[in-house]
This record gives C-alpha cells, structure tokens and sequence, in this order.
C-alpha cells in the first residue's frame, strides 16, 4: 500500500502524528500529547510552565519570558522600581 499523508503501516490502518511528536511527546492514534514543558499540534513549542513568568510577563514561543513593563529577570521575578528613581535614589520597593 501507498499510504495517504497521516496513516502508515502495512495496510495503511495505523493513525501518524505531525513531525513524530518532535520528539517531546507521545503519539496516540494520531494525536500527539506532550510532555511536561511543550505544547502545540506537534509538541514543537516550548511552553513557560511550571513558573509562567511568575505572572508578570509572556511566554514566547522559545519558552522564554517577556516581561511586563515595571518586571525583569529570567521569569520575571524581579520588581522594578517606577522610572528607576530617575537615576537620584536606590529602589528597595519598601516604600
């Protein structure tokens, strides 16, 4: 048998899944279902869990984080102070 785009096997009868899952999931008649850390049809995207920059930006499709205005750092844990203390004063959020 020549099989159509999304089936494979001797008569055709087995269900594939988009680019084998990417190697990030497990492929069940025909759907991919994706580890911890990835997402998409075919599991190719990385997702931001379990911090979800820590609620203070947006995952990016590298699974990195953008942060929201006013936040920084690698999940977006840190504070910033309003316009830096316009460069005249140390930020320590105390205040």
């Amino acid at each position: 048998c020549f099989c159509r785009p999304g089936f494979a096997g001797n008569d055709c009868s087995r269900r594939v899944c988009a680019n084998d899952c990417s190697g990030n999931g497990a492929c069940i008649d025909g759907s991919c279902y994706c580890n911890a850390g990835w997402s998409g049809t075919s599991c190719s995207q990385q997702t931001c869990m379990p911090h979800n920059c820590s609620g203070h930006g947006t995952c990016t499709d590298d699974g990195s984080c953008r942060c929201n205005d006013g936040y920084d750092g690698v999940i977006c844990e840190v504070a910033l102070c309003k316009n830096g203390c316009s460069g005249h004063g140390l930020c320590t959020l105390d205040a």
